[in-house]
């Protein structure tokens, strides 16, 4: 079985974090894009809505679970490493910029934008800054 086979093989409710590492670390080096963003940089972030009654009241509702609460594996956080997705915004964007960073922040939302074999749908979005 190589490499692949054996990380889709994992169950991912009982492997462990160190179990994972230790099969990427025979990949051997992974190249990363990393970007440091000042104070204040503005960022999207889409959430979406499970029921239609929704508490979006709270800031902690836009945000993400801290690091400590954070015990399971997600599309891309890990055990208590999480992971804030959100579409960057540019420094002083026009209203179409700010316009494709609210797509963007959809589209990493919901399937319904990714998934063309998906012929029709409906989702409630909210975003927030």
């Amino acid at each position: 079985m190589d490499l692949l086979d054996k990380l889709r093989a994992l169950d991912l409710e009982t492997v462990s974090k160190d179990e994972i590492d230790a099969l990427l670390h025979q990949i051997g080096a992974l190249p990363i894009m990393k970007t440091d963003y000042g104070v204040g940089k503005l960022f999207l972030r889409a959430v979406r809505n499970s029921d239609p009654s929704s508490d979006f009241s709270t800031v902690s509702r836009l945000s993400y679970c801290p690091p400590e609460y954070n015990k399971n594996f997600l599309r891309a956080s890990t055990p208590d490493n999480t992971m804030f997705y959100g579409s960057v915004v540019k420094d002083n964007p026009t209203a179409e910029e700010v316009n494709h960073a609210r797509i963007t922040a959809c589209c990493e939302t919901s399937e319904l934008l990714r998934d063309n074999e998906i012929p029709e749908g409906e989702r409630i979005i909210t975003i927030g800054t």
